[in-house]
């Protein structure tokens, strides 16, 4: 089986108080149990036979002595954070510009875990493979979120055949950077995305009208459908993979999030 190089996006700023003296900083810098974020994600990594380089993208003037003083440091690339999250991402894939797929995940999931990664690269290898360049998005069915994950709540599509909250982990193809044109458009829907008129005129009306009646109120269509009727309209090839790991959907954002975390640790 071939080696998937992976992409640990690092460069987000968290500027809600998340506890009692909490000062903004980078996500990836949050601590758990005396050891930053970004450490999690980078174990997780690297108990993955299948993963072979990690590029972090982010400041290595700021991740490199906050890995080395955790006892994590270990040969890994690193390359400067964009503006936005997509320029991060197109960042990470051109760093790895040779790959056929590049694994993608942010640092800010503390409780991830190895079989969370093999299982979504596993399902990713299940789905045909076309001769176009693809993105693989993770997606965890409702129906997973039990046991303490039960009052962690998300919010949730829901589609014909199952609800789902979106993940933290992508596969991609480099080669999806030469389509300007979709790369453009979801720059436009990233910068609208806290205007919901603007955002929805960015997205494409069709689109816009395919989820309100078929996801939002009527729940008509399959995540599938919808899944490939938003693909075409970006002129990508594009798939949904589900995966029964509800951690990949925890990212510290709010003080809930992480007093979720520091609990499930101490377990």
């Amino acid at each position: 089986m071939e080696r998937i190089n992976a992409v640990l996006l690092s460069g987000g700023i968290n500027r809600i108080p998340l506890f009692e003296g909490y000062e903004p900083g980078y996500k990836a810098l949050v601590p758990f149990r005396g050891r930053p974020s970004i450490q999690y994600s980078l174990d997780a990594l690297r108990a993955v036979p299948r993963v072979g380089k990690v590029c972090i993208v982010g400041s290595e003037a700021d991740l490199r002595p906050a890995l080395r003083a955790s006892g994590g440091d270990g040969d890994y690339d690193f390359v400067a954070a964009g503006e936005t999250l997509l320029d991060s991402v197109a960042a990470g894939l051109r760093h790895f510009a040779g790959s056929k797929r590049v694994l993608v995940l942010t640092a800010d999931m503390p409780l991830i875990t190895p079989q969370a990664i093999t299982d979504f690269l596993e399902e990713c290898e299940r789905i045909p493979a076309t001769d176009q360049p693809t993105l693989y998005v993770s997606v965890v069915p409702r129906s997973s979120y039990t046991g303490p994950y039960v009052r962690f709540t998300k919010p949730f599509n829901h589609f014909r055949d199952v609800a789902v909250c979106h993940g933290n982990l992508w596969l991609a193809d480099p080669r999806l950077l030469e389509n300007t044109a979709a790369i453009s458009r979801i720059n436009r829907i990233y910068n609208a995305r806290k205007n919901p008129l603007a955002e929805a005129l960015a997205v494409g009306s069709r689109l816009s009208l395919a989820f309100i009646l078929g996801v939002f109120l009527l729940h008509a269509l399959t995540l599938k459908q919808m899944t490939h009727l938003a693909a075409r309209r970006f002129g990508v090839a594009a798939e949904s993979v589900l995966i029964e790991h509800p951690e990949i959907t925890i990212d510290v954002d709010e003080p809930d999030d992480y007093q979720f975390v520091v609990e499930q640790m101490a377990q």
